[in-house]
């Protein structure tokens, strides 16, 4: 009976030890993950603190120069006119000059194309002025 008593002390001992063990072993990692929470918030409230704070901007110098500043817009939609004109030929003709541009101001009168048609009708109308006046030089010669 002595040796199953000492067995069983020796067992009963061993038995402690490894729950003393696994107890010291559990309170080192508690310590070490609470160190490293509490190190890593620290680190978080320095950060918050530097962000908060003013930054440092760079900033570059030039002349003042006065010129017109070109403006970009992008989206999506549809353009559309103040004032349009539909400009319609009543004959047939091949559009010789046109003398206006994109946008121009044009005013009542303006010539703004030039056709064959309006080349035939000056032709015409010079050839009726010298026709006009060579008839006037003979009258008066006769």
């Amino acid at each position: 009976m002595t040796e199953l008593c000492e067995k069983e002390s020796c067992a009963t001992t061993v038995c402690a030890s490894r729950d003393l063990t696994g107890v010291i072993i559990f309170i080192v990692i508690a310590t070490v993950l609470f160190s490293l929470g509490c190190s890593s918030a620290a680190d978080g409230k320095q950060q918050k603190a530097q962000a908060a704070g003013p930054r440092s901007v760079s900033v570059a110098i030039a002349q003042v120069q006065r010129q017109d500043v070109p403006v970009y817009l992008t989206g999506l939609g549809a353009v559309t006119a103040f004032n349009t004109a539909n400009i319609k030929s009543r004959v047939d003709g091949q559009i010789m000059k046109v003398n206006f541009q994109e946008g121009q101001n044009v005013r009542e009168g303006d010539l703004l194309i030039l056709s064959t048609l309006d080349l035939t009708k000056f032709n015409w109308s010079r050839c009726r002025r010298n026709y006009s006046a060579t008839r006037h030089s003979f009258a008066t010669r006769s």
